[in-house]
């Protein structure tokens, strides 16, 4: 085994690399672009169910609440008693049974499990698993990589929409769910390509050789009870008064242990994992909202129905521009990951606060392209500034604080755009609040090198600790 685990450690950036980054990119196509077609199954739900459009939401609401929640479980015990290979192929098979569940679903409140509980588990598993183990198998090129995938997902947002209309119009609801039950089925393929990777395994195995050649060398009488005399009969009296005294902190130990396996709470101890929890928070509301917002904006607008679909191409297509872009900007070393983000948000939130002047088609189309291409800085770059601020060790905690943050932040920010909509008669109002949201998550990345200068010793001795 240790054989195996320092043959992967020499992978990294190389070899298997490709194999797991290529088995993440499908892994992003399928789920991601799923995903951005449930607004599709939104309206055939409703239509099949003759239920009310709040029911619905609140299915939806749960499985936001379930990918949150069970994010920290899956990169806390999950990862630390099962590989991403397992997580991934559980990914596929939550996956097909929740398609299944809902096909068969006799009415509207079975969703709130199938589609709600199970499909949310889906993405937990599947998702964060391939993300996390991208970040491993990759060093040098980790942002390039990262960039990689997510394309992957930019190609599946343009190209599942298409597909699963026609699906819907040729099959109905109950096949295209089984069809889509059977795609989910590919994950078993993509999991089986990820390799487990111990990237301390080749220090263990060192110091365990150290260790070895130590009895080897003759050391073994330092436990021998043939060196039994009075100086070290009281030495070893005083050895076990030390242990005595020290199991309280043992103890205490083993709970920090046992807590450390859901969440390592003392993360919440470093500046920089705080700086990237309250940037995640602002930013999410006017990163992931946009893509459903801009449409029934349009449509206040007075924007003919027909044209509100070519602005959910465009907004797809400049998303694929953005992810390539920065496939070749990520590993930049002239330019800081962070201060790229930075400038993409706050770009993006200018955007978004220039909402009352767009009122025509053409002006429509323009804002809807800026802001998802500038937007796609966080999607981008975000799991890369993770690595960069806390650590690679600490990724799985990084991926589970952002994805509950992101939901949070989605279910605040869709309450607080409703509210602004039926107050107001407009979405303009709620489109501003995006944009201040976008120039204080990016104003806040900036607040990075002040934490480093006012307080360069206690960071390093916390981030050696996490």
């Amino acid at each position: 085994m240790s054989v195996f685990k320092r043959s992967t450690h020499t992978s990294v950036d190389k070899g298997w690399a490709w194999v797991v980054l290529a088995g993440s990119f499908v892994e992003y196509f399928i789920m991601v672009g799923i995903l951005k077609t449930f607004g599709l199954f939104f309206v055939e739900f409703q239509r099949t169910y003759k239920t009310t459009a709040s029911t619905l939401s609140m299915v939806f609401s749960v499985q936001t609440a379930v990918t949150s929640l069970s994010a920290v479980l899956v990169m806390g015990i999950g990862i630390k008693y099962f590989t991403e290979r397992t997580l991934v192929v559980g990914g596929a098979l939550f996956g097909l049974t929740s398609n299944i569940g809902s096909a068969f679903a006799p009415n509207s409140s079975t969703l709130f499990f199938t589609q709600g509980v199970l499909f949310g588990l889906s993405t937990t598993f599947a998702h964060l698993s391939s993300t996390l183990l991208v970040g491993k198998y990759f060093e040098r090129r980790r942002g390039m990589a990262n960039g990689i995938i997510n394309l992957g997902g930019s190609i599946g947002g343009l190209a599942w929409p298409p597909v699963i209309t026609y699906l819907l119009n040729d099959y109905g609801l109950q096949g295209t769910l089984l069809i889509v039950g059977a795609v989910c089925l590919h994950l078993i393929p993509v999991g089986l390509l990820m390799r487990p990777i111990d990237l301390g395994a080749k220090e263990e195995s060192t110091h365990s050789l150290e260790i070895a050649t130590g009895f080897e060398e003759g050391n073994e009488h330092l436990v021998s009870p043939s060196n039994h005399d009075p100086e070290n009969c009281f030495i070893e009296t005083e050895s076990s008064q030390i242990e005595q005294s020290s199991e309280a902190k043992i103890e205490r130990n083993c709970c920090r242990q046992c807590s450390s396996l859901i969440f390592n709470f003392a993360l919440f101890k470093n500046s920089s994992f705080l700086l990237l929890v309250v940037m995640s928070f602002l930013v999410s509301f006017g990163c992931v909202l946009p893509l459903t917002y801009i449409p029934p904006f349009a449509e206040d607008r007075g924007i003919q129905r027909n044209r509100i679909g070519y602005l959910v191409t465009i907004s797809a297509a400049s998303d694929i521009v953005s992810r390539t872009i920065f496939i070749f900007l990520a590993d930049n070393r002239k330019v800081k990951r962070y201060h790229m983000m930075a400038i993409g948000l706050m770009g993006g939130g200018v955007v978004c606060l220039l909402a009352n002047f767009y009122t025509t088609f053409i002006t429509i189309s323009v804002f809807s392209a800026l802001h998802i291409f500038l937007a796609g800085t966080y999607f981008s770059l975000i799991n890369v500034v993770m690595v960069d601020f806390i650590g690679l060790r600490n990724l799985n905690h990084g991926l589970a604080m952002s994805t509950v943050t992101r939901g949070i932040s989605s279910a605040v920010g869709s309450l607080s755009m409703g509210l602004i909509r039926d107050e107001s008669g407009s979405y303009v109002g709620g489109f501003m609040w995006m944009g201040a949201c976008l120039i204080l998550g990016g104003l806040s990345l900036l607040v990075k090198p002040f934490l480093s200068k006012r307080a360069p010793e206690q960071t390093r001795t916390s981030e050696g600790k996490l």
